[in-house]
C-alpha cells in the first residue's frame, strides 16, 4: 500500500472497531523487541496487536480462547502466534 492508502486503512479499522478508541490500552516490549499492545474494557481483553520491528520472526503466547485476525492473517488464532519480520498483526477477542 502507498502511505495514503495505509492511513485510510488504519482510519477504517478505527471506525469499524470502536474498542480501538474506547478501551484502555497497555503496551509491553518483549525480549525480542516486539511490541504488544492490548486493548481492555472492564477487565476483558478486546484486542491484541503485536508489532515486530526485527529482522527475525517474533512469537507471542495469546490468552486462552480464540482470537480473530483483523490484520496480518486470516481466520482465527489460538495458543502461540508468529509475526513475520518487519510486520504486525491485529487480533480481536
Amino acid at each position: 500500500l502507498e502511505m495514503s492508502g495505509y492511513y485510510r486503512f488504519l482510519i477504517s479499522l478505527r471506525k469499524q472497531y470502536p474498542f480501538l478508541t474506547e478501551s484502555d490500552v497497555t503496551c509491553e516490549i518483549l525480549d525480542n523487541n516486539a511490541i504488544v499492545v492490548i486493548w481492555t474494557h472492564e477487565d476483558r481483553t478486546e484486542a491484541i496487536a503485536i508489532l515486530n520491528p526485527d529482522n527475525g520472526s517474533a512469537t507471542y503466547s495469546l490468552p486462552d480462547g480464540a482470537s480473530t485476525y483483523l490484520y496480518g492473517g486470516e481466520g482465527t488464532a489460538e495458543g502461540t502466534v508468529t509475526v513475520p519480520p518487519l510486520s504486525w498483526i491485529l487480533l480481536a477477542r
